[in-house]
């Protein structure tokens, strides 16, 4: 019987360097975890590859936002009802979830130890790593970061996974996304 491939941490890091990130990147992490395939210990694991290519220096960020979805009991003027108000919990950065709409890595990376959490609940990310306080410090000075940009518009480099997934690099100034092999 043969073995299924598992995607080890040294695997997958020396994927991610394939991909272009290097030690002291800031990298933004959209990932759906299945389309990585097997990975030997999960998506902590991951984490961890991601850690060993960008090092101490480095920082990776998941956009939280926030599983308060309420949406649906809004009034025509955009607030929730008095009857519904005392049901819904209030956003802490510290205890809510992460939405469940952006997969699982994100709540992954929110409950890694040492994770900081921006306090803005519609547009809060998490992070780990050398700049994770500057990012997560004060939401209003940093939402510009994430503003209006998808992974292939992302300010700085890019580059493009095999899944179309596209890993960020500050450094980079405009290389095209292109597929890896």
């Amino acid at each position: 019987m043969t073995a299924p491939h598992f995607h080890t941490r040294l695997s997958l890091s020396k994927d991610l360097e394939k991909l272009g990130l290097r030690a002291g990147d800031m990298v933004m992490v959209h990932a759906a975890m299945s389309r990585l395939g097997r990975l030997l210990n999960g998506p902590d694991m991951f984490i961890d590859a991601l850690g060993d290519v960008v090092g101490l220096s480095g920082t990776i960020v998941a956009y939280t936002d926030w599983n308060g979805a309420y949406d649906e009991l809004l009034g025509e003027d955009g607030r929730v009802p008095g009857e519904w108000r005392g049901h819904i919990a209030p956003f802490d950065p510290a205890t809510s979830r992460a939405i469940r709409d952006n997969g699982i890595f994100p709540e992954f990376l929110r409950t890694r130890p040492g994770a900081r959490r921006s306090g803005n609940p519609g547009a809060s990310v998490a992070a780990i790593g050398a700049r994770s306080d500057w990012l997560t410090g004060r939401p209003s000075a940093r939402l510009w970061l994430w503003r209006g940009l998808s992974p292939r518009q992302t300010r700085g480099g890019r580059r493009q996974g095999a899944d179309g997934g596209c890993a960020a690099r500050h450094d980079d100034p405009s290389p095209p996304c292109r597929a890896s092999g």
